[in-house]
């Protein structure tokens, strides 16, 4: 046995924490070529045995991957505690596989892990508060409120709302004008859900024989997705889900088209021929991944119909199909919209409400008031039993939304293309407060005489660090674009090559990184150019900007070094 072996054996010994982890390892002698894959199913296992837990069952939102990581069904469920501690142990093994190789995927599988670690730390008998919780699970800070905004929303909804007297009464009152008849409802989600793929079809090339199983069903509190793998889903829905007429499009695009199942379908088409990595074969329902396709998808409704055009399908189409008066969907999707602003207006009072801060009257009345919410209790319910993740539906979507436009703006890009961008790596840095990586680019003025140039260690390419933010900043997302060269002909850039990009600090060590960064960049080619979005520094000093340049089986590499932040 080698020392090697003999020193696993005896870590492995250690406990039950770290047999989660260590067992694992055993079994798992012969490692593929991806040192990141062992570190990766580990993460999986651990991800479904937290799905046996009793009352985490949902946790686990879909699983398409190897059966073999699957749990044995003999087997006892680990406790929360076991399981943190053992996702503590995989953080510390991935930051020093990050420090030896560092890489994209790894980096991914770190932030996949702390989120996982978050989770765990924070379910009973520990609580975190809401706020907490959205910064350790999702990466996201709770937006504080802007009553201003609020006040503006209900004044404008009160222009808009027949009759006098409390605008929550009115607007109850009114939607009921638009309840569909039970018998009717089938069809016309049937018609919607027909139009979202459609307009998504314009935009979106999806795999052939994709398919979208619809169940109805009352035992369902409103409308699951599910996504089986092999370009399948199932959504389950409950009627009562779509009972108003503005229902049937929000449901069918949010959770199919571009919604959930074109998300997935596009995450697995973007992974080949290969296939997906093991790691995004399991959808935690808890995790950053799970909140940014919230967000995207109810964002992605707004990209489908714009209000113009929302207006006319429902004029031409819906309404007729429902039996109601095409000539007040106008008003109607006016009114919509307008409640669709008021949702930001319900997290500071949920969070509130999670954090013991209000009570459960005091948010009730509260929701009424300021976000017309008509039922608040199921909401508290919701609130209290999700947490921070039902920023997905609100902030998340804003963020998303400012992302997508950002970027489609300063980079001259169709937002389809962005969000199908954003949806399939997934890129969780478009849920971060300064989610719009072209904003860095507002700092850079790019001058040939200040591109660094740097020659790959084998000396095959020249790396030309074209544009950086001036100063980097500390703790934000920023931007950097490269152009590469050959060394024998470097007339133009290179556009055959492909390019992968890490980060960290070697604090004097000659090639190893003593930490790594954490965030995950994504490289993209833009013209004769790469585009690495998503760089984030979170300590003062000298980085090194590690470069690795493909060409078919050849490859080379070149360290820039890069200060963060105003050294």
């Amino acid at each position: 046995m080698s020392r090697q072996a003999l020193a696993l054996r005896l870590r492995c010994a250690a406990g039950a924490i770290l047999i989660l982890v260590c067992g694992w390892r055993l079994a798992r002698a012969a490692t593929p070529s991806d040192p990141v894959t062992p570190l990766a199913e580990a993460f999986v296992s651990l991800s479904l045995q937290l799905g046996r837990m009793p009352g985490l069952q949902s946790e686990v939102d879909s699983y398409f991957g190897p059966p073999a990581l699957m749990p044995a069904a003999a087997a006892p469920p680990k406790t929360i505690v076991e399981l943190s501690a053992a996702a503590r142990v995989l953080v510390m093994d991935i930051r020093r596989l990050q420090q030896r190789s560092p890489s994209e995927r790894g980096a991914r599988l770190l932030q996949q892990v702390q989120s996982l670690q978050a989770l765990a730390d924070g379910l009973p008998p520990h609580r975190s508060s809401f706020a907490q919780e959205a910064w350790a699970i999702y990466g996201m800070r709770v937006p504080a409120g802007d009553p201003q905004a609020v006040h503006r929303t209900l004044q404008a909804l009160n222009a808009l709302l027949p009759g006098t007297g409390d605008v929550a009464d009115r607007l109850d009152a009114y939607r009921m004008r638009f309840m569909v008849a039970p018998e009717r409802r089938r069809a016309v989600f049937d018609r919607a859900l027909q139009e979202c793929r459609s307009r998504t079809l314009q935009h979106w090339a999806l795999p052939p024989g994709e398919r979208l199983e619809v169940q109805w069903s009352d035992d369902v509190p409103a409308a699951w997705h599910r996504y089986r793998g092999g370009a399948r889903s199932t959504l389950q829905i409950n009627p009562q889900a779509v009972a108003l007429v503005g229902q049937a499009i929000d449901v069918a695009c949010h959770e199919a088209y571009p919604g959930h199942h074109a998300q997935f379908l596009l995450l697995t088409q973007r992974a080949g021929p290969m296939g997906l990595p093991v790691e995004d074969s399991i959808a935690l329902l808890h995790s950053p991944a799970s909140v940014l396709r919230e967000g995207a998808a109810n964002f992605g409704v707004e990209l489908v119909f714009p209000l113009a055009e929302r207006v006319t399908f429902d004029r031409k189409v819906l309404f007729p199909l429902a039996g109601l008066d095409p000539s007040q969907a106008e008003r109607y999707e006016q009114v919509n919209a307008l409640i669709g602003d008021l949702s930001a207006a319900a997290v500071p009072i949920l969070a509130s409400y999670r954090d013991r801060s209000l009570s459960s009257a005091a948010a009730a009345a509260e929701l009424r008031t300021n976000a017309l919410v008509s039922s608040p209790q199921p909401l508290l319910q919701f609130v209290e039993q999700e947490g921070a993740y039902t920023l997905g539906y609100t902030a998340a979507r804003d963020r998303i939304a400012s992302f997508v436009r950002a970027r489609s703006a300063c980079s001259n890009e169709d937002p389809w293309r962005v969000l199908a961008e954003v949806v399939s790596v997934p890129e969780v840095t478009a849920l971060t407060e300064d989610g719009a990586h072209c904003a860095p680019h507002a700092q850079v003025v790019e001058d040939p005489g200040s591109v660094v140039h740097v020659v790959t260690v084998n000396h095959r390419y020249r790396i030309d660090l074209m544009s950086a933010p001036d100063p980097i900043p500390m703790s934000k997302y920023f931007t950097l674009q490269l152009a590469v060269y050959d060394v024998r002909s470097p007339a133009r850039p290179l556009t055959d090559v492909k390019v992968d990009v890490s980060a960290g600090m070697t604090h004097g060590a000659a090639h190893e990184f003593m930490h790594g960064m954490e965030s995950s960049p994504v490289v993209e080619k833009s013209s004769d150019r790469f585009l690495v979005r998503g760089m984030m520094f979170h300590m003062q000093g000298a980085w090194t900007l590690r470069v690795r340049v493909r060409q078919g089986a050849v490859s080379d590499i070149a360290d820039l070094t890069l200060q963060c932040c105003g050294g």
